[in-house]
């Protein structure tokens, strides 16, 4: 959990974290499993791995990695990997008995049946 994912992400394009990147695309999905060697630890196995990344990023920044995915070249999936949630403000809840407008029901009512 990162409360700022844009830090996150550009970690993994500095000097020396190359391989970063590359094993959190592998480990999005769970279908896999990941091995590596340690020095006096011998090879460790993964079955199935499987990582959930949870945080925020402001929009303006995201707009920089939506560039990148527009962009044949630039495009390595890992945006595609991302599911977003936007989650609203709290707001006070007051109870209110009316009656519906009725104008504004119909014209709501025609933009989802000519969609």
């Amino acid at each position: 959990m990162r409360d700022e994912l844009v830090g996150l992400i550009a970690s993994w394009d500095k000097s020396g974290r190359e391989g970063d990147r590359q094993f959190f695309l592998e480990a999005w999905n769970g279908t896999d499993d990941y091995d590596t060697d340690r020095i006096g630890r011998g090879t460790i196995i993964i079955p199935n791995l499987c990582v959930s990344i949870f945080g925020g990023m402001q929009p303006d920044k995201l707009t920089a990695y939506l560039e990148q995915a527009s962009d044949a070249l630039g495009n390595n999936g890992l945006l595609q990997r991302f599911q977003l949630l936007v989650y609203p403000d709290p707001i006070e809840w007051e109870y209110r008995d009316q009656i519906p407008d009725e104008r504004a029901r119909k014209r709501v009512d025609l933009i989802f049946l000519f969609r």
